[in-house]
């Protein structure tokens, strides 16, 4: 479990890479952030993940993507594209 700074801090790194040369790996690691964190919450954040997914869908996101991610970090997968 990762506190508020912690999360504020992996969301500011990602961003960052966005800011770069955005992926929709990207998009859906700040979707499952925004997701796991925020909503699990109740708190309202914008983009929202439902935003940051469609993001990634449309810069390519694949099942595939979607099931190297997590078991990356070793989650189950829980959501269908």
């Amino acid at each position: 479990m990762h506190n508020r700074q912690e999360i504020d801090k992996m969301m500011e790194d990602i961003q960052a890479a966005m800011d770069i040369e955005p992926s929709a790996e990207q998009y859906y690691f700040m979707s499952y952030i925004k997701r796991d964190y925020f909503k699990r919450k109740f708190l309202n954040t914008t983009p929202t993940w439902e935003e940051y997914m469609q993001e990634a869908v449309d810069n390519g996101l694949t099942a595939g993507d979607v099931e190297e991610f997590h078991a990356m970090v070793g989650t189950p997968v829980d959501i269908e594209m």
